[in-house]
């Protein structure tokens, strides 16, 4: 009898004898336990907001555990205005993106755990709007490689939260950035910017570009946003072919939006190279059918000013019920 115990008790070891019929030495194995303190942050999706203020520079976080292990992925909204040096852009963490519903299938992130201290380098893989063509003046394709960045972060958990400290590495093209970063749980969902929108921007701060207007449809995969179908974007000097899917892209966080353009402007002051690239992003707040905010020109700190945009009303929301009232 004690012969057969060892023997079953060897099968069970190699071939698991658990509720689900496996044996897994990582959550099984001596010494390994899923940290207490991260508990708390599963089952939530967190909003960080850097230098604990405003909605300009977000962070939306997912928390979950992989055995005894915690990781972490999702997305950056990072609006800096019109400031040389400091790059704005939406991104996303590493991990695939399913191209049908946009949902991101999330890598393994690690996070250090070391009792209510977490610490973890996240890697964002910025937007970067592809595939556009300067008409007027006539200029090439224009076609921009992807940026990513990396961001450390170390926070404390406490009840309802975790604040903590950020750095951005400096790079060769931005100073590094640094400050406090608060979490809380998300609270607002995600507004919905698909649809035709037509709108103006005013003037660059400078006077050197005068106003322009939009005409873009946009679609949603996920809260990242695109391009339904080309549209059209111009200024005072030039008018810009925005290609669809990537001509015009960026992200929404609850009623946040970061939409980026990329494109060839002409430049008469230096004949030898007639266009220049130019990254303009604009951080707006969605309110129904309308999106106010501001736009900046990237390395260009007067390049800035203001824009809004309506979404076309559809027969749909035109529709009106209405109830007979019978007469007495």
């Amino acid at each position: 009898m004690r012969k057969l115990a060892c023997i079953i008790l060897a099968f069970c070891m190699l071939c698991g004898c658990g509720g689900n019929g496996t044996f897994s030495p990582v959550v099984q194995g001596p010494g390994c336990t899923f940290p207490t303190a991260a508990n708390s942050l599963l089952g939530k999706v967190w909003i960080a907001q850097l230098d604990c203020g405003g909605t300009k520079r977000t962070l939306r976080l997912t928390f979950t555990q992989n055995g005894c292990n915690l990781q972490v992925n999702g997305q950056a909204l990072i609006y800096n205005g019109p400031q040389t040096g400091t790059a704005s852009f939406a991104g996303t963490g590493e991990g695939t993106i399913d191209p049908d519903t946009g949902a991101l299938h999330l890598a393994p992130t690690p996070v250090t755990v070391n009792g209510i201290q977490v610490s973890f380098t996240m890697s964002i893989i910025a937007f970067n709007p592809t595939n556009n063509q300067t008409t007027v003046p006539q200029g090439p394709l224009l076609v921009v490689p992807g940026t990513t960045f990396d961001i450390n972060i170390q926070a404390t958990i406490s009840e309802g939260g975790l604040t903590g400290t950020y750095s951005l590495p400096n790079r060769p093209d931005e100073g590094a950035q640094q400050g406090s970063i608060c979490f809380a749980p998300e609270t607002v969902p995600t507004a919905d910017v698909t649809g035709h929108w037509t709108g103006t921007m005013s003037g660059t701060t400078n006077e050197s570009i005068g106003p322009g207007t939009f005409d873009v449809t946009l679609e949603m995969k996920g809260n990242m946003v695109n391009l339904a179908a080309d549209g059209v974007f111009t200024d005072s000097k030039t008018t810009v072919k925005l290609n669809a899917p990537t001509g015009l892209n960026g992200l929404v966080i609850g009623n946040q939006v970061l939409l980026g353009i990329t494109y060839d402007r002409s430049n008469p002051t230096n004949p030898s190279n007639p266009f220049s690239v130019q990254e303009r992003w604009l951080y707006g707040t969605i309110e129904g059918n309308t999106i106010t905010g501001e736009f900046a020109d990237i390395d260009n700190p007067t390049g800035s000013g203001t824009f809004t945009l309506t979404r076309g009303i559809t027969a749909q929301s035109r529709h009106v019920t209405t109830t007979a009232v019978k007469k007495r």
